[in-house]
């Protein structure tokens, strides 16, 4: 008798929600409870769980990712300015 292989996965509207904590856990290099502690900030979007997994929606990573390099500009163009000005 063959084992019938069971898929555990669980369907999602098509790429509305597609990035798990370990997507984000790699493309930021944090810990599990850094995400967390993100998610209480308000730095993350809501996330939907299925069975015990964390999704978050399609291009969180991107959106985190140019606001992070858009905050590091601001820094850049603030230390630039003369007299040390406050930005």
């Amino acid at each position: 008798m063959q084992a019938q292989h069971q898929d555990h996965t669980h369907p999602t509207p098509a790429g509305v929600y597609s990035e798990t904590s370990n997507d984000l856990r790699a493309a930021f290099r944090v810990a599990t409870h850094t995400l967390r502690l993100w998610e209480l900030q308000g730095k993350l979007p809501p996330a939907i769980k299925v069975g015990r997994r964390k999704l978050w929606p399609a291009g969180t990573i991107e959106r985190l990712m140019a606001e992070a390099t858009r905050q590091a500009a601001v820094a850049a163009s603030c230390e630039q300015q003369e007299g040390g000005a406050q930005c």
